[in-house]
Protein backbone atom coordinates (compact mmCIF):
# COMPACT_ATOMS: atom_id res chain seq x y z
CA UNK A 1 0.00 0.00 0.00
CA UNK A 2 1.16 3.69 -1.31
CA UNK A 3 0.72 6.21 1.46
CA UNK A 4 0.76 9.66 1.09
CA UNK A 5 2.83 11.94 3.47
CA UNK A 6 0.76 14.85 5.59
CA UNK A 7 0.80 18.07 3.75
CA UNK A 8 3.32 20.68 4.78
CA UNK A 9 1.78 22.49 8.16
CA UNK A 10 -0.46 19.73 8.24
CA UNK A 11 0.74 17.81 11.55
CA UNK A 12 -2.28 16.04 13.05
CA UNK A 13 -4.82 13.36 11.90
CA UNK A 14 -7.48 16.02 12.30
CA UNK A 15 -6.48 19.85 11.78
CA UNK A 16 -8.40 22.35 10.80
CA UNK A 17 -7.04 24.56 7.90
CA UNK A 18 -5.79 28.81 8.03
CA UNK A 19 -9.07 29.19 6.30
CA UNK A 20 -10.94 27.95 8.32
CA UNK A 21 -9.35 29.62 11.77
CA UNK A 22 -9.56 32.97 9.96
CA UNK A 23 -12.79 32.91 9.56
CA UNK A 24 -13.59 31.69 13.02
CA UNK A 25 -11.33 34.85 14.57
CA UNK A 26 -13.20 36.71 12.07
CA UNK A 27 -16.51 36.23 13.37
CA UNK A 28 -16.01 35.67 17.19
CA UNK A 29 -13.77 39.26 17.38
CA UNK A 30 -15.25 41.26 14.40
CA UNK A 31 -18.59 39.81 14.12
CA UNK A 32 -18.73 39.36 17.81
CA UNK A 33 -21.16 35.95 17.72
CA UNK A 34 -20.03 34.09 20.69
CA UNK A 35 -18.99 30.39 20.54
CA UNK A 36 -21.62 28.66 21.15
CA UNK A 37 -23.18 30.26 18.13
CA UNK A 38 -20.10 30.28 16.29
CA UNK A 39 -19.71 26.41 16.83
CA UNK A 40 -23.42 26.41 15.59
CA UNK A 41 -22.79 28.58 12.53
CA UNK A 42 -19.82 26.19 10.56
CA UNK A 43 -21.66 23.03 11.78
CA UNK A 44 -24.82 24.56 9.59
CA UNK A 45 -23.29 26.38 6.91
CA UNK A 46 -20.00 24.20 6.28
CA UNK A 47 -20.68 20.74 7.68
CA UNK A 48 -17.43 21.50 10.06
CA UNK A 49 -18.13 20.81 13.53
CA UNK A 50 -16.01 22.87 16.01
CA UNK A 51 -16.13 22.70 19.60
CA UNK A 52 -16.23 26.21 21.53
CA UNK A 53 -12.64 25.22 23.32
CA UNK A 54 -10.75 25.04 19.76
CA UNK A 55 -12.46 28.21 19.09
CA UNK A 56 -11.46 29.79 21.80
CA UNK A 57 -8.02 28.14 21.12
CA UNK A 58 -7.86 29.93 17.74
CA UNK A 59 -8.72 33.22 19.41
CA UNK A 60 -6.36 33.08 21.64
CA UNK A 61 -3.16 31.91 19.52
CA UNK A 62 -4.76 34.82 17.27
CA UNK A 63 -4.42 37.29 20.05
CA UNK A 64 -0.79 36.08 20.17
CA UNK A 65 0.39 36.49 16.96
CA UNK A 66 -1.91 39.88 17.07
CA UNK A 67 0.97 41.39 19.50
CA UNK A 68 3.60 40.32 17.63
CA UNK A 69 2.49 42.14 14.46
CA UNK A 70 1.31 45.36 16.48
CA UNK A 71 4.83 45.99 17.85
CA UNK A 72 5.59 47.86 14.44
CA UNK A 73 2.43 49.67 14.91
CA UNK A 74 3.24 50.83 18.19
CA UNK A 75 6.63 52.06 17.93
CA UNK A 76 5.31 54.02 14.69
CA UNK A 77 2.59 55.81 17.41
CA UNK A 78 5.19 57.02 19.70
CA UNK A 79 6.75 59.15 16.88
CA UNK A 80 3.93 61.13 16.12
CA UNK A 81 3.64 64.37 17.15
CA UNK A 82 -0.01 64.41 17.86
CA UNK A 83 -2.13 61.88 19.20
CA UNK A 84 -5.57 60.80 20.11
CA UNK A 85 -6.64 58.87 23.38
CA UNK A 86 -9.78 57.87 24.44
CA UNK A 87 -11.42 55.09 26.81
CA UNK A 88 -15.09 53.73 26.44
CA UNK A 89 -16.50 51.01 28.63
CA UNK A 90 -17.24 47.06 27.70
CA UNK A 91 -17.66 44.00 29.51
CA UNK A 92 -15.63 41.22 29.87
CA UNK A 93 -16.62 37.91 31.24
CA UNK A 94 -20.18 39.88 32.56
CA UNK A 95 -17.60 42.49 34.64
CA UNK A 96 -17.12 46.02 33.67
CA UNK A 97 -13.51 46.46 31.78
CA UNK A 98 -12.73 49.73 29.77
CA UNK A 99 -11.09 49.96 26.31
CA UNK A 100 -8.58 52.48 25.87
CA UNK A 101 -7.60 53.59 22.18
CA UNK A 102 -4.54 55.51 21.65
CA UNK A 103 -4.39 56.17 17.59
CA UNK A 104 -3.34 58.39 14.95
CA UNK A 105 -5.30 59.42 11.46
CA UNK A 106 -3.54 56.28 10.22
CA UNK A 107 -3.28 53.94 12.72
CA UNK A 108 -4.51 52.17 16.06
CA UNK A 109 -3.55 50.32 19.21
CA UNK A 110 -6.35 48.80 21.48
CA UNK A 111 -6.16 48.03 25.11
CA UNK A 112 -8.31 46.24 27.47
CA UNK A 113 -8.10 46.45 31.09
CA UNK A 114 -10.12 47.01 34.60
CA UNK A 115 -9.79 49.96 35.42
CA UNK A 116 -10.17 53.45 33.33
CA UNK A 117 -7.94 55.62 35.13
CA UNK A 118 -3.83 56.13 35.55
CA UNK A 119 -3.24 52.23 36.14
CA UNK A 120 -5.06 51.18 33.12
CA UNK A 121 -3.65 54.04 30.78
CA UNK A 122 0.13 53.12 32.27
CA UNK A 123 -0.54 49.31 31.10
CA UNK A 124 -1.29 50.24 27.97
CA UNK A 125 2.81 50.72 27.78
CA UNK A 126 2.49 53.77 25.25
CA UNK A 127 1.64 56.66 27.34
CA UNK A 128 4.38 56.73 29.37
CA UNK A 129 6.88 57.22 26.31
CA UNK A 130 4.45 59.30 24.20
CA UNK A 131 6.70 63.08 24.04
CA UNK A 132 4.24 64.31 21.67
CA UNK A 133 0.65 66.38 21.78
CA UNK A 134 -2.06 64.04 23.32
CA UNK A 135 -5.58 64.81 22.95
CA UNK A 136 -8.22 63.62 25.49
CA UNK A 137 -11.30 64.43 27.45
CA UNK A 138 -10.51 65.83 30.74
CA UNK A 139 -10.00 62.74 32.58
CA UNK A 140 -7.45 63.13 35.14
CA UNK A 141 -5.28 59.85 34.48
CA UNK A 142 -4.32 61.67 31.39
CA UNK A 143 -2.59 64.44 33.52
CA UNK A 144 -0.05 61.65 35.31
CA UNK A 145 2.26 61.25 32.25
CA UNK A 146 4.75 64.38 30.57
CA UNK A 147 3.36 64.58 27.31
CA UNK A 148 1.88 67.90 25.98
CA UNK A 149 -2.01 67.82 26.31
CA UNK A 150 -4.73 68.95 24.27
CA UNK A 151 -8.59 68.52 25.50
CA UNK A 152 -11.20 67.31 22.80
CA UNK A 153 -13.38 70.57 22.24
CA UNK A 154 -16.27 68.06 21.34
CA UNK A 155 -16.53 66.88 25.10
CA UNK A 156 -16.02 70.49 26.06
CA UNK A 157 -19.37 71.34 23.92
CA UNK A 158 -21.41 69.04 25.75
CA UNK A 159 -20.71 69.98 28.65
CA UNK A 160 -21.44 73.57 27.37
CA UNK A 161 -24.66 72.88 25.70
CA UNK A 162 -25.98 71.12 29.34
CA UNK A 163 -24.64 74.28 30.91
CA UNK A 164 -26.57 76.89 28.44
CA UNK A 165 -29.87 74.52 28.11
CA UNK A 166 -30.68 72.57 31.25
CA UNK A 167 -28.54 75.02 33.74
CA UNK A 168 -29.79 78.52 32.44
CA UNK A 169 -25.70 80.28 31.80
CA UNK A 170 -25.61 82.60 28.76
CA UNK A 171 -22.47 83.00 29.27
CA UNK A 172 -22.12 79.07 27.84
CA UNK A 173 -23.55 80.26 24.63
CA UNK A 174 -21.12 82.64 24.09
CA UNK A 175 -18.42 80.02 24.54
CA UNK A 176 -19.65 77.80 22.08
CA UNK A 177 -20.09 80.26 19.51
CA UNK A 178 -16.77 81.68 20.32
CA UNK A 179 -15.00 78.18 19.79
CA UNK A 180 -16.94 77.28 16.58
CA UNK A 181 -15.95 80.59 15.05
CA UNK A 182 -12.12 79.51 16.20
CA UNK A 183 -12.62 76.24 14.60
CA UNK A 184 -14.14 77.90 11.70
CA UNK A 185 -10.96 80.52 11.23
CA UNK A 186 -8.40 77.81 11.99
CA UNK A 187 -9.84 75.19 9.48
CA UNK A 188 -10.37 78.11 6.83
CA UNK A 189 -6.22 79.22 7.46
CA UNK A 190 -5.76 75.28 6.68
CA UNK A 191 -7.19 75.12 3.80
CA UNK A 192 -5.75 77.95 2.37
CA UNK A 193 -2.38 76.95 2.67
CA UNK A 194 -3.52 73.73 1.28
CA UNK A 195 -2.52 71.48 4.31
CA UNK A 196 0.12 73.49 6.61
CA UNK A 197 -1.80 76.14 8.37
CA UNK A 198 -0.33 79.69 7.96
CA UNK A 199 0.39 81.58 11.65
CA UNK A 200 -3.80 83.21 11.97
CA UNK A 201 -3.52 87.26 12.02
CA UNK A 202 -2.62 88.95 15.27
CA UNK A 203 -5.27 91.35 15.40
CA UNK A 204 -7.54 87.90 14.95
CA UNK A 205 -5.62 85.98 17.54
CA UNK A 206 -5.71 88.88 20.02
CA UNK A 207 -9.54 89.10 19.48
CA UNK A 208 -10.21 86.07 20.06
CA UNK A 209 -8.29 85.60 23.24
CA UNK A 210 -9.97 88.79 24.60
CA UNK A 211 -13.17 87.49 24.14
CA UNK A 212 -12.58 84.35 25.29
CA UNK A 213 -11.06 85.46 28.99
CA UNK A 214 -14.60 88.07 29.10
CA UNK A 215 -16.55 85.50 28.58
CA UNK A 216 -14.89 83.24 31.28
CA UNK A 217 -15.04 86.53 33.74
CA UNK A 218 -18.77 86.59 32.84
CA UNK A 219 -19.24 83.37 34.30
CA UNK A 220 -17.31 83.54 37.24
CA UNK A 221 -19.62 86.67 38.08
CA UNK A 222 -22.28 84.09 38.12
CA UNK A 223 -21.51 81.48 39.69
CA UNK A 224 -18.81 82.44 42.40
CA UNK A 225 -17.09 80.43 44.45
CA UNK A 226 -19.15 78.87 47.68
CA UNK A 227 -18.62 79.95 51.47
CA UNK A 228 -15.85 78.44 53.16
CA UNK A 229 -16.94 75.60 55.44
CA UNK A 230 -16.90 75.69 59.26
CA UNK A 231 -13.38 75.61 60.65
CA UNK A 232 -12.91 71.64 61.49
CA UNK A 233 -14.66 70.78 58.33
CA UNK A 234 -13.06 67.85 56.40
CA UNK A 235 -13.38 67.69 52.33
CA UNK A 236 -13.47 70.13 49.47
CA UNK A 237 -15.66 73.08 49.42
CA UNK A 238 -18.26 71.23 46.50
CA UNK A 239 -18.06 73.42 43.36
CA UNK A 240 -21.49 73.68 40.97
CA UNK A 241 -20.72 72.17 37.86
CA UNK A 242 -20.60 75.39 35.94
CA UNK A 243 -17.69 76.69 38.08
CA UNK A 244 -15.75 73.53 37.66
CA UNK A 245 -16.33 74.31 34.06
CA UNK A 246 -15.09 78.03 34.10
CA UNK A 247 -12.55 77.50 36.55
CA UNK A 248 -10.85 74.46 33.43
CA UNK A 249 -11.64 77.25 30.89
CA UNK A 250 -9.59 79.57 32.71
CA UNK A 251 -6.94 77.61 33.79
CA UNK A 252 -5.85 75.48 30.78
CA UNK A 253 -6.36 77.79 27.68
CA UNK A 254 -3.72 76.63 26.17
CA UNK A 255 -4.93 73.31 26.01
CA UNK A 256 -8.07 74.15 25.13
CA UNK A 257 -7.54 76.54 21.98
CA UNK A 258 -4.62 74.59 20.93
CA UNK A 259 -6.19 73.76 18.08
CA UNK A 260 -6.55 77.86 17.24
CA UNK A 261 -3.04 78.06 18.27
CA UNK A 262 -0.55 75.84 16.61
CA UNK A 263 -0.50 74.38 13.24
CA UNK A 264 -1.72 71.14 12.70
CA UNK A 265 -3.55 70.83 16.45
CA UNK A 266 -6.70 69.06 16.05
CA UNK A 267 -10.59 70.31 17.26
CA UNK A 268 -11.25 67.44 18.88
CA UNK A 269 -10.58 63.60 18.69
CA UNK A 270 -13.16 63.14 16.02
CA UNK A 271 -10.47 64.64 13.40
CA UNK A 272 -8.21 61.20 13.91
Amino acid sequence: MVTAGFPVGVNSPVQYGESVQAAAVYFNVRQMIPYARCAELFTELFSCPISQGTLANFVKRAGAKATVAMEPVREQLLKTDIAHADETGCRVGGKLHWLHVFSTTKLTSYHIDPKRGGQGMNRIGLLGRFKGRLVHDFLSGYYLFGCLHQLCAAHLLRELIYLKEQMDQPWAGEMIALLLEAKDLAERERSRSKGTRRVIGERTRQRINVRYAEIVLEGLALNPEPPAPPPGTRGRIKRSKALNLLIRLEERYEEIMGFFEHPGVPFDNRSR
